[in-house]
């Protein structure tokens, strides 16, 4: 079975126009298109709506960030089941390779150079450093460039990528929310869903990664220790910190959220029933008791605390 996106014949077209091998062009097109969905992102989202007006400046780059790491995701998460799909390619975990693999790891490069670029903007131009996201992406560096030049655990880094398919519904539930539908039933769906693909697409692939790796370390004739030993000690300490630590804080954010709009829109419901037996010449007295209360009692929180980690 062929890979589900043929970056290779793709790459190929495109390293002629530019001059350089495939491979470098597969980086190159993925940033220069993260590009070009982010400044697309806010022209159409101008022309389509008013929201994005409304939003401040941190907010209108969140927005055009969240569109390019939806699209984007899409792309990677492909690339990633592509990998898995096909298995361990010839030779075995350590320097088993593909054109494909080597062709998605570079691509998937450019994407995480785009994404720390967009997170140093973010903190320069807005003082807002998103700790674990910058992680993240600073891991994906090191970890894609480290695998293209030792052409080494080029497989894992690559299967690891189905992961993003979580990302084109952690930034809609930001967006809807950002458009005051945080409590309508889509966000709700939304979130649903995404904790749904969260569990099976990373916190399942995170224990099926741990299983191969677990087997080539400790079976003989244990090749997983035969690699160069930065990459294979980055691979090891890249992926504990993953599937220990991020992946499960932002699983545990996902819940918090949900928790946090399900709590608000059952007190708007508990609202409009103290508001319904109101009849008669009293209604608007105890219409105005209700909102005073409600007043009294402070803002609830609202759609900023329903922000994506931004992965």
């Amino acid at each position: 079975m062929g890979p589900l996106i043929d970056i290779v014949a793709i790459s190929a077209i495109l390293a002629e126009i530019m001059g350089t091998s495939s491979v470098a062009a597969a980086g190159v097109t993925s940033f220069a298109l993260s590009t070009l969905i982010y400044l697309s992102s806010g022209i159409l989202s101008r022309a389509i709506g008013w929201t994005y007006y409304e939003l401040d400046m941190k907010d209108q780059q969140r927005w055009n960030s969240g569109i390019t790491r939806g699209a984007q995701g899409c792309i990677l998460g492909t690339l990633g089941l592509s990998a898995l799909l096909a298995g361990v390619p010839q030779g075995d975990l350590v320097f088993g390779s593909s054109d494909f693999l080597m062709h998605a790891a570079a691509y998937a490069l450019g994407f995480f150079l785009f994404e720390t670029r967009d997170s140093l903007n973010m903190f320069l131009a807005h003082g807002i450093m998103e700790e674990t996201l910058l992680q993240h992406h600073l891991l994906g560096i090191v970890l894609y460039a480290s695998t293209l030049y030792f052409q080494a655990y080029v497989y894992l880094a690559v299967a690891i990528l189905i992961q993003e398919f979580a990302a084109p519904f952690t930034h809609i539930g930001w967006m809807l929310a950002k458009c005051s539908m945080d409590l309508h039933w889509s966000w709700a769906l939304n979130q649903y869903v995404l904790i749904i693909v969260w569990i099976v697409d990373r916190s399942l692939i995170d224990i099926l990664l741990a299983f191969e790796i677990g087997w080539s370390l400790l079976v003989p004739p244990h090749r997983f220790l035969d690699g160069p030993a930065f990459p294979m000690l980055f691979c090891l300490g890249g992926f504990a910190m993953l599937s220990v630590y991020l992946n499960p804080y932002w699983l545990r954010l996902k819940f918090r959220q949900l928790d946090r709009r399900n709590r608000r829109y059952r007190r708007r419901l508990d609202n409009k029933g103290t508001r319904a037996p109101a009849a008669g010449p009293d209604a608007a007295q105890d219409t105005a008791s209700v909102d005073g209360a409600q007043a009294d009692a402070g803002p609830e929180p609202g759609a900023a605390g329903l922000h994506p980690h931004a992965d």
